[in-house]
């Protein structure tokens, strides 16, 4: 498999909650790789700043004030960038809220904030991209950033993963070929030091499978891919054939 990232040259890219941290990571490895990038966040300012050191570069940047988590944010963000720039080959849905709390302790309008950033905002940047992606037959790239807050409560001896970690990431999702579908790049920076762990186990004996996946929870992460490729098979035929077998 050839890694290249030559397609994109040229094109359109769109990064929500570039300001800082992931995003302005992203933006930074994509105006290098020579795209025309768009950092839409609620505070622009630290992207035109960044907009001025990447001057040189291959790509070039461009800033968008816009609130994800507001509809009529999106669609005057997204009609700019079309009109302006030319039609979006890939986003980038990075923007993100959280805030520590509890259910008895928090407020409904933090809650709405969450969803509307989160979740209703995440969709709507994804909608408008798709419409435009299909209206102009483009085979463009849509990328999520997720974060394991909402799998595991706390982070207690675990590496926080550097933001060029998921940039990179983002960049061999996008330079590999078009037929190749990539769904998550993990990086794992403990437990020995390794990114390949082996874990014995008789996938016929359910306590074997219950210690696996704990010993994994507790020393990695929650699971997020299960590959299911275990398998025992014999060539003969069902009279011959033992019931163990």
């Amino acid at each position: 498999m050839v890694l290249s990232m030559d397609r994109w040259v040229g094109k359109v890219a769109v990064v929500t909650g570039a300001a800082s941290g992931i995003g302005a990571a992203i933006v930074n490895q994509l105006v290098e790789k020579g795209l025309i990038v768009v950092g839409i966040d609620l505070h622009p300012e630290p992207i035109e700043e960044r907009a001025k050191i990447l001057s040189g570069k291959k790509g070039k940047l461009y800033a968008i004030k816009a609130d994800i988590g507001k509809e009529e944010d999106v669609l005057r963000a997204f009609k700019w960038i079309t009109e302006n720039l030319g039609p979006v080959h890939i986003l980038a849905n990075n923007a993100g809220y959280g805030k520590f709390g509890s259910l008895m302790d928090d407020d409904t309008e933090t809650w709405k904030t969450v969803l509307n950033t989160n979740v209703l905002g995440l969709c709507m940047a994804s909608r408008e991209a798709i419409k435009i992606m299909r209206a102009n037959n483009i085979n463009g790239h849509i990328v999520h950033t997720n974060s394991t807050l909402g799998h595991r409560a706390l982070f207690e001896g675990r590496e926080i993963l550097n933001p060029e970690d998921i940039a990179d990431g983002v960049v061999y999702a996008l330079s590999t070929p078009e037929h190749v579908q990539v769904i998550f790049t993990i990086f794992f920076n403990d437990w020995n030091d390794t990114l390949l762990h082996a874990v014995k186990t008789n996938i016929n004996q359910e306590g074997d499978i219950l210690n696996a996946i704990d010993r994994i929870s507790q020393n990695l992460a929650s699971l997020h891919i299960l590959v299911i490729n275990a398998g025992y098979g014999e060539y003969d035929s069902l009279l011959d054939d033992d019931t163990k077998t």
